[in-house]
């Protein structure tokens, strides 16, 4: 069974608001308290975990381009905003943000099942088709001599 992580947020906002009343005796606290509770438990739903990668990455990107405040006076010169990076660093958080797009896409389509490495293990199962291949080394001296 698959349940909501909606209705997760919900659950977990209920019980700390819950825990907080029974510690602090204030309604206004443990309302205040279930509500973070709730937005910080929606936030980290793991679903989304691409687009939150991607929006850590774009942040770097935008403020060297969009956020740099630069005030001069008469007296006075004050430039406030990241340090300016070099197209090396530029390149690579691009890249890394359209690859957190792609596999944000491929996640919500269904189409990314499992980790990109996985071990692979044998198991003892039964095996079916026709194509089915075993590779193994049979020692076909014989040893009881």
């Amino acid at each position: 069974m698959k349940i909501n992580w909606i209705f997760i947020s919900l659950l977990s906002g209920i019980i700390g608001g819950g825990i907080t009343y029974f510690l602090t005796g204030d309604e206004l606290i443990s309302l205040i308290s279930a509500i973070i509770i709730l937005v910080i438990v929606l936030l980290h739903n793991p679903a989304t975990r691409y687009m939150r990668a991607f929006y850590t990455v774009m942040f770097p990107l935008l403020s060297n381009f969009y956020f740099t405040l630069s005030t001069k006076t008469d007296n006075f010169d004050f430039k406030a905003g990241l340090k300016e990076m070099n197209i090396t660093t530029t390149i690579i958080l691009g890249v890394i943000a359209v690859l957190c797009l792609v596999l944000d896409y491929l996640e919500r389509n269904g189409k990314l099942k499992g980790p990109f490495f996985t071990i692979k293990k044998n198991v003892a199962k039964k095996v079916s088709g026709t194509n089915i291949s075993i590779n193994q080394k049979i020692d076909t001296t014989d040893t009881d001599d």
